[in-house]
Formats: structure tokens, sequence, C-alpha cells
């Protein structure tokens, strides 16, 4: 669109005196849910590397098509994953709100929605101006980015270890 709205059908909202009530898509703020759900996807992608990174064997990760929520539970209970850098309970709540927008897209990504991942950014970093998380957007770039490079972190170690002879793995 010219202007930058987005012009979308609307949602059958009820039915009220035999009429149907629709229900539009105004102040739905499509930009930062398709910050969201694009951070999502590339957490998602790490996530797999690092599944792949950390598997015993060489199993068919992509076959399997395991849920964000199954690939989380995999991870759940492994060491590596310590206070304050309990990154996997987070990704639960993170994934909840994945979930809810793709059965609500009016669903507000607001900063007390988003209360554990700051809380999880609050606890890992020390960086001066983390404390500025009073915007959504800047929430999940910082969450997502945090996860990432601990992930990302992992998954470098493990190649480094593998390419050095050695297991390339963990004490899980």
């Amino acid at each position: 669109m010219e202007d930058g709205s987005f012009r979308l059908p609307p949602l059958l909202e009820r039915f009220e005196n035999g009429q149907a009530i629709w229900k539009g898509f105004e102040g739905v703020d499509f930009e930062i849910i398709g910050l969201f759900l694009s951070s999502h996807l590339i957490v998602e992608h790490y996530l797999d590397e690092y599944l792949a990174a950390y598997s015993p064997a060489p199993f068919s990760w992509e076959a399997a098509k395991l849920t964000f929520g199954q690939k989380v539970a995999l991870i759940s209970n492994l060491k590596q994953f310590p206070e304050p850098w309990v990154i996997p309970a987070t990704l639960k709540h993170f994934n909840s709100l994945r979930n809810k927008l793709s059965h609500d897209v009016s669903f507000v990504l607001s900063v007390e929605v988003l209360l554990p991942e700051v809380q999880f950014l609050q606890k890992v970093s020390s960086r001066e101006g983390l404390g500025d998380l009073d915007a959504p957007a800047k929430i999940i770039q910082e969450f997502a980015s945090l996860v990432c490079v601990y992930l990302a972190s992992a998954i470098t170690y493990c190649a480094e270890q593998k390419h050095n002879g050695q297991n390339g793995r963990w004490k899980l």
C-alpha cells in the first residue's frame, strides 16, 4: 500500500441480531509481529544447529519435524544452561507468545507480556544501557541476539573440538 498500511480482510467476530459483526485489524502492529516471528525463526535455526552439533549420532533432525517446544524440551535439563543462563525456561515463554499470536493476531506484544524475557536479559547482561528495555522491539531484538550468541558459542566450541579430534561435546 502507498501509505504503508496493511489491508487485510476482516475476521468474522460474531453474529448479533442475525447480522455478521466483522473485526478489522486497525491498531494491529504488524511490524512488531513480523520482528517477533522473524526472531522466533532465527532462534529456532540456532536451536536446530545446537541440537545437531551436540547429537551423539547423525540423527535426521529435519525429518523428525520437531516442534519448537519439543526442541526446547530436549535441552531443558542440560548442564549448559546454568543460572543465570536458563535459556530453555525463557524460550518456553517466548514460544507461548508465538502460539498466542498464531491464534490471535490482535494479541499485543507489550513490555509486560515480555517480562520473562526482560528478567532474563537483566540477569545475564551487565552492559550499560540495557536497563532501557522499555520497548517491545528492543526486548525482542536483545533477547534473540543474546540467545543466538550463547548458542552460537556452544556450536562453535563443538566444531572446534571435533576439528581437534576430540568428541566435541560437553558433558550433558
